[in-house]
């Protein structure tokens, strides 16, 4: 595990009438006596700017709700426990998170006025980045190095793996998870002829910032917006959009838990990084009890 020598990013905000706080709120963020202003401004951007330099190389959470809090305690204690020492950057609502053995950066913002707040900023999420990214959902655990992921990005400025259902006709086709709610973007899907496009999952993503990011991450927020509901039916709309290459991550760098018994059958399968999907989650407990006993190398 990581030593206790933390660091943490304090917050002040100002906080902005309900009516506007969604598109207009500001809040000042203070590191190691330098500061940074992070403006949420327009409706396509977060921005995270000022005298601090970007390292090249980090990673990402987006943690709102205590569930996803203790979540992603869970998740940056197992990627420091397997090597990973760059930075950590946590987007979240919660003004009393003490993670200093973890060594990361806490970044405050206010909670989005919305049933899906972390896909608010998770759409924006190139703004508050590092050179190149990996973004981790809250859910996510890895059980190996990441080091190799990185060398990926050489295929390609956005990399992702395929969900669960391969397409979007496979998931309207076979998933009723709040298929009423789902409906109408559904049918948007079919009207668009986009039924065969290629379905990812946005719970793994390792992204470089530039233009190329920046028009594609503009267009998912702006297709988000649309119905305010599935993030990646918004990316399969985004990437069309705007015609961008992705290459597909390998799925031991976002699979799924069900296929195998224990982290360490995962591991031997050359799994990476376990994503404890929804219906997934009660699995994660066995799976810790196991590694709790483990020493894995």
């Amino acid at each position: 595990m990581r030593g206790t020598s933390g660091r943490q990013t304090k917050y002040r905000s100002t906080r902005q009438p309900a009516s506007s706080r969604k598109r207009q709120s500001s809040s000042t963020v203070s590191r190691e006596g330098k500061s940074s202003r992070l403006a949420l401004g327009r409706e396509s951007g977060v921005q995270l700017t000022g005298s601090t330099p970007t390292p090249n190389v980090g990673v990402v959470y987006l943690s709102f709700g205590e569930d996803y809090k203790a979540l992603t305690t869970l998740s940056v204690g197992f990627l420091r426990r397997f090597g990973y020492t760059g930075p950590v950057r946590i987007l979240t609502d919660s003004h009393h998170w003490r993670v200093d053995n973890l060594d990361c950066e806490i970044v405050n913002v206010p909670s989005p006025e919305t049933d899906f707040g972390t896909r608010y900023y998770k759409t924006q999420i190139n703004q508050l980045s590092f050179a190149n990214t990996l973004l981790l959902d809250a859910d996510t655990l890895p059980i190996a190095p990441i080091c190799h992921i990185w060398h990926d990005l050489r295929f390609a400025h956005i990399c992702l793996s395929l969900d669960l259902h391969p397409n979007v006709l496979h998931l309207i086709e076979k998933s009723n998870k709040d298929r009423e709610r789902r409906l109408p973007e559904y049918r948007y899907m079919s009207d668009s002829g986009m039924v065969k496009n290629d379905l990812y999952n946005c719970g793994v993503m390792l992204f470089r910032r530039s233009s190329v990011t920046d028009r594609l991450f503009e267009a998912w927020h702006q297709e988000w917006n649309r119905f305010g509901n599935e993030d990646q039916l918004a990316m399969v709309r985004a990437i069309a959009r705007t015609r961008s290459k992705v290459h597909t991550l390998a799925p031991c760098w976002n699979a799924l838990p069900n296929r195998f018994r224990s982290i360490g059958e995962a591991r031997t399968a050359g799994v990476k990084i376990l994503h404890f999907l929804g219906t997934q989650r009660p699995l994660l407990e066995r799976f810790l009890e196991e590694a709790s006993c483990a020493r894995f190398s």
